[in-house]
């Protein structure tokens, strides 16, 4: 029994130091682009978009957004999901073309910025995300 219990305790030991060496080898940041041709004008892209109170709408991870005072000229957010409460900052804001915002949470920061282009066939919708996965060991 004594053996057991010894090497069950050290396969539970080997699992969370293989977990940490796959954490520590990942790289460290990531991109990601998508985009789609939306039928209908720019504007009403732009307006969707930035009606940050209708988000939920149409975002399925967010299911909430509330509008905070301004920090260094930058407009603010906090976006509400299953992740908890994220401070967002818009750093880029160029109607009715881009909208950048960017987060620090800590174990995992990131930008997301929304590229809109007039087509024929309506409006391209451009979005880039940045992101970065801080490995935390301790708690």
């Amino acid at each position: 029994m004594r053996r057991l219990a010894i090497g069950v305790v050290g396969l539970v030991v080997a699992a969370g130091v293989a977990l940490i060496l796959v954490g520590w080898l990942r790289p460290p940041g990531h991109t990601a682009t998508t985009q789609a041709i939306y039928p209908v004008p720019q504007q009403e892209v732009w307006d969707t978009l930035t009606g940050f109170d209708r988000w939920s709408a149409w975002y399925p991870e967010v299911s909430g957004v509330t509008t905070v005072p301004e920090r260094a000229g930058n407009r603010r957010l906090v976006i509400t999901g299953e992740w908890g409460e994220v401070p967002t900052e818009l750093t880029a804001w160029d109607p009715p073309h881009r909208l950048r915002t960017e987060m620090d949470q800590g174990t995992f920061s990131g930008s997301w910025s929304w590229d809109l282009t007039p087509v024929p066939e309506g409006t391209l919708v451009r979005v880039t995300e940045d992101g970065e996965r801080r490995v935390r060991l301790f708690l």
